[in-house]
């Protein structure tokens, strides 16, 4: 039998803790060393911060013209943030406010444009001073300027007249009165005196003067114009072309006609559409067929000393042959057809000894016996079918008649003178 024996070596002693405690910023380093990181703030929802307005600025030179703004918003992180901007203005007087940020002129000054979301804006300025563009002169006298338009035509001042007063308004590109605009009033040479000379337009835009022509024969002008404008003819004296060109266009609805190119202008009147000038630059032609010409035929064509050829077939004119169209000793050709004229021919019409090319049928109420007068124009052309023109007894008349080449009649009979 074996003994087993079991020896036990003695157990160390334990040695005690030291008496020390780590500092707390090492053991949060070793805590967090140990433990899961720290979860970082979630960052601040995108709100609006900035407001950007373009354009920066905007200058209007005419009443009723438009600028267009755009505005962007963006957020603190500079990134576009979508919403819709309210837009609003300093005032009316100046501008106003459309709701897609456009702003229309309404009257000289400067004023604030403002673009607004939620708490931020941001503002622009908005300049608007009217810039003269035009200038017509208001015919008649100055206090008559209250229904004027720009196809009015020039101010005639009488034969008699020793001084007569003279207004033009002013416009801008758009066509509103430019109050505040100095007008310089130029005669031509040896043509008078305005008094003042330099005008500034009033509210209304219109400035005024009086003008007396000088001594001067024959025609006389007076011309007007705004700082940095060209001078336009405003007024006339004596018997002049263009003053009769005025009145055929303000008594035959000249605003309406088809072509009415540089009528009332201040361009050469070879430039006005259908006119043409003899080697002397007086009025030798009128050319204005089939261009809606409406009214009555004024008594000043008499006066166009020179004219040869009138045409003016084709139209809506109405009332009576002039009387005065027997002063135009050196008209040739003659063109009155498909109108509307009515009454009798005068009897006028026989002194004009050139002319040779008689038309003016298709005028329905033209009425009464040919006047026996115009056996002493030398006709080879005559056509005035289409009328109750009727042929009197006169047999001198009738010999006379029956003698030119090319003559379509009625064949109406008078029955009485």
């Amino acid at each position: 039998m074996s003994l087993l024996i079991h020896f036990h070596a003695p157990l160390p002693k334990r040695i005690p803790a030291p008496a020390f405690a780590l500092p707390a910023a090492v053991l949060a380093a070793l805590a967090t060393a140990c433990g899961d990181p720290e979860i970082p703030a979630a960052p601040e929802p995108p709100r609006p911060a900035v407001v950007t307005v373009t354009p920066a600025s905007a200058a209007l030179v005419s009443l009723g013209e438009r600028a267009t703004f755009t505005a962007t918003v963006t957020d603190q992180y500079g990134a576009v943030f979508s919403g819709t901007v309210s837009w609003s203005g300093s005032g009316e007087a100046v501008f106003a406010v459309e709701a897609d940020g456009a702003v229309v002129a309404t009257g000289n000054g400067t004023g604030i444009l403002t673009a607004a979301f939620e708490g931020v804006s941001a503002t622009v300025e908005v300049l608007v001073q009217q810039v003269p563009a035009s200038l017509y002169p208001i015919p008649g006298t100055a206090d008559e300027s209250g229904a004027d338009s720009p196809d009015g035509g020039l101010v005639l001042v009488p034969g008699e007249a020793t001084t007569w007063p003279v207004a033009v308004r002013v416009l801008d590109a758009g066509g509103s009165p430019v109050p505040g605009a100095e007008v310089t009033f130029t005669p031509g040479e040896g043509h008078g005196t305005p008094d003042p000379e330099t005008v500034v337009t009033d509210d209304e835009g219109v400035a005024r003067t009086a003008w007396t022509p000088g001594a001067a024969e024959g025609a006389q002008a007076l011309w007007a114009a705004f700082a940095g404008g060209s001078p336009v003819q405003v007024a006339a004296a004596g018997a002049t072309d263009r003053a009769v060109l005025t009145a055929l266009y303000n008594a035959t609805g000249g605003p309406s006609w088809t072509r009415r190119d540089n009528w009332l202008s201040a361009a050469p009147l070879s430039d006005w559409y259908g006119v043409g000038l003899d080697g002397n630059g007086q009025v030798m032609s009128l050319a204005l067929g089939q261009n809606n010409l409406v009214g009555k035929l004024p008594s000043q064509l008499g006066d166009l000393a020179s004219l040869s050829i009138l045409q003016l077939y084709a139209n809506k004119l109405t009332g009576p042959v002039p009387a005065e169209l027997g002063k135009l000793a050196n008209l040739n050709i003659l063109f009155v057809e498909d109108n509307e004229l009515s009454g009798r021919l005068p009897a006028e019409l026989g002194q004009l000894g050139k002319l040779e090319w008689f038309w003016l049928n298709d005028n329905e109420d033209l009425s009464g016996p040919l006047p026996t007068s115009l056996a002493q124009a030398p006709l080879v052309q005559f056509h005035y079918s289409g009328t109750q023109l009727c042929v009197p007894a006169d047999a001198a008349f009738r010999r006379w008649l029956n003698g030119i080449q090319h003559r379509e009649g009625t064949g109406l009979e008078c029955t009485q003178s």
